[in-house]
């Protein structure tokens, strides 16, 4: 992350690229609360056919890699009203890239109510061992 991003962010200005300031806000909230810094970085989740590593980059690490987030900011309300399908599919898809891995926190971080509350109807009894959290975005 850039210097000068940091500082925008610190100064409660809107980011234009989509997804980083969700990013940027989700890994800033955990920052606090664990005092350990986090940024993306690619972990190991399994083993190609051919015995090669099969990696995926994930949002969030903290330094310790004990703590790893997907970050989703996906609305759970679409066009006339409707439940955002591709949005829970793509939910689905991080939570079992979270299951590949050891850290001792999984978490699916969703900044979106309406998504946040539709998919943990949607995962309950089906996801295990991955917090899935809500982080209000305010600026």
């Amino acid at each position: 992350m850039s210097e000068s991003v940091d500082k925008l962010m610190r100064e409660g200005k809107p980011i234009i690229k989509r997804g980083l300031t969700e990013e940027r806000f989700v890994g800033n909230q955990m920052e606090f609360k664990t005092g350990q810094k986090f940024a993306e970085k690619e972990l190991l989740i399994g083993k190609k056919h051919d015995g090669s590593p099969r990696c995926h980059k994930f949002d969030l690490v903290s330094e310790d890699e004990n703590i790893v987030i997907e970050v989703k900011s996906g609305k759970g309300i679409v066009g006339e009203g409707n439940r955002n399908s591709a949005g829970i599919s793509t939910c689905f898809h991080d939570c079992y890239l979270l299951s590949k891995i050891s850290a001792k926190r999984k978490i699916l971080a969703l900044t979106d109510k309406n998504m946040f509350e539709i998919f943990k109807k949607e995962s309950d009894g089906v996801i295990e061992g991955i917090e899935i959290l809500y982080f209000e975005m305010t600026f």
